[in-house]
């Protein structure tokens, strides 16, 4: 449930009206990366959006959260400042508050791979890089964020395949550059006998009481 509250010569009710129409699926798969890690995950997130003249969000900044999961916060946060207010003729400041709560129809979630805690530790050696990939494709997208998932293909103790799994973030840039993070990667995969495939997800998202690289 979205609900907005105009200020500063915007009409509450126009606000409300395109923030629904528009604002549901993008906080939505925010959501449901959530519940991946935590099914039990709801609450109420409090922002304050700052809309330009154009009707674009200049800026949307965290004011109170009951969520546990700061990266869910943190996907809301970003995915509010995609909305486009453009019935709006006047700037305008507006309170939201974001309400998440589990539905009928369950997200579904992968089953942790054998010697899932192993392997998290190994592959964490590739996260610094991935992180730089991160900051160098925000550089040229400041509200870039989201998942992207890696698929490893692991033969005895060694990596067969790095490639990239799913749409994810939907920076194509972003994700070839993770990708090649890992296959540089010196991996130590508490793997043995049989080949096994498997899909590792990371989740990119930045603090958004932290201005952007633009600003």
């Amino acid at each position: 449930m979205i609900d907005v509250a105009g200020a500063a010569g915007a009409a509450e009710a126009d606000l409300q009206r395109i923030a629904r129409d528009s604002g549901y699926w993008p906080f939505r798969h925010c959501y449901e990366d959530g519940l991946r890690r935590d099914q039990d995950l709801s609450g109420n997130v409090s922002l304050t959006l700052d809309i330009s003249s154009t009707g674009n969000v200049e800026r949307s900044m965290v004011m109170a959260s009951t969520l546990s999961d700061r990266i869910v916060v943190a996907c809301l946060a970003r995915e509010a400042r995609q909305l486009s207010f453009s019935g709006i003729d006047t700037g305008a400041t507006a309170a939201t508050e974001i309400t998440l709560g589990a539905g009928d129809e369950p997200v579904s979630i992968c089953l942790p791979v054998a010697r899932a805690r192993e392997l998290q530790q190994a592959l964490r050696t590739g996260w610094p890089a991935a992180e730089a990939c991160y900051a160098k494709a925000r550089a040229a997208n400041p509200d870039l964020g989201g998942r992207v998932e890696v698929l490893f293909r692991v033969s005895g103790a060694t990596t067969t395949e790095v490639s990239r799994w799913g749409p994810g973030a939907g920076d194509s840039e972003l994700g070839a550059c993770v990708v090649e993070a890992y296959r540089a990667a010196r991996l130590a995969l508490p793997y043995n006998g049989h080949e096994r495939r498997f899909v590792y997800a990371l989740h990119f998202e930045t603090d958004p009481t932290q201005p952007s690289p633009s600003q």
